[in-house]
Formats: structure tokens, sequence, C-alpha cells
């Protein structure tokens, strides 16, 4: 029951961080698209370091935050994540509800820094490639 109620104290306290993320994830990713989709100048020097230099402020002041923010959500709730997979039996019927809602939202925000984290390496690699 202790377990239970470590569950039911993290969820108040990460809701709030949860939605942030999402949110924050949900305004940015048009931007990024927007950014991997550019096309560069390449007969113009001056015109693509322009480019280049607005991408690598873009990747560090607006997609930047949201890769942190989306880690601190995985990791904060790792620890817990990791005690409930050892002490629970898995069920196909009969299972914790909450337990199991537990582990799932906490595979969505790993999921979803895996997928900032990859968005970001490939601007990453945009800016690097460019010539």
């Amino acid at each position: 029951m202790q377990l239970d109620s470590s569950i039911n104290d993290s969820f108040g306290a990460l809701s709030v961080l949860i939605v942030f993320s999402t949110l924050l994830f949900s305004m940015r990713y048009p931007e990024i698209i927007k950014d991997l989709e550019i096309k560069f100048s390449v007969d113009k020097a001056i015109a693509l370091a322009n480019q280049k230099r607005e991408l690598v402020r873009n990747l560090v002041f607006k997609w930047g935050p949201v890769v942190l923010i989306t880690f601190i959500c995985a990791y904060v709730m790792m620890p817990l994540g990791i005690e409930v997979l050892v002490e629970s039996k898995f069920h196909l019927y009969k299972f914790d509800i909450m337990r199991t809602t537990y582990v799932l939202v906490w595979y969505f925000s790993i999921l979803l820094f895996v997928s900032t984290l990859y968005l970001g390496i490939r601007l990453i690699c945009k800016i690097i490639n460019a010539k």
C-alpha cells in the first residue's frame, strides 16, 4: 500500500509538469518542422550564415527548453516507475489501474523525450551539413 500512496502523491505533483511538457511540445513542434524544411540559400554565403544562425537560435532557445522539460519529466518519474515494474506482477485481466496508469504515463514521457531529442538531433545535423 505504501507504493500506491507514493504513486498517488506523485501524480498530484507531476500532473502540472506533464501537462506543461505536452503543451510546450505541441506549441513548438510546428516551428521545428518548419525549421527542418527550410531550403538554404547556397548561392549567397551571408544569407546561408544568417539562416544557420537563426536555426541555432531556434534550436537553443525554442527547442532546447522542450527537450529539457521532457527529460526532467521522464527522469523524475523513473525511480517510482522502476519500483512499480519490480514489485508488480503482470495480469492480463485483473490489474491495478493506478500502477498501470503510472507506468503508461512514464512510458509516454520517455517517448516524448526521445522524440524531442530526435528532432533536435535532426536539426543539428541539418545545421552542420549546410554548405
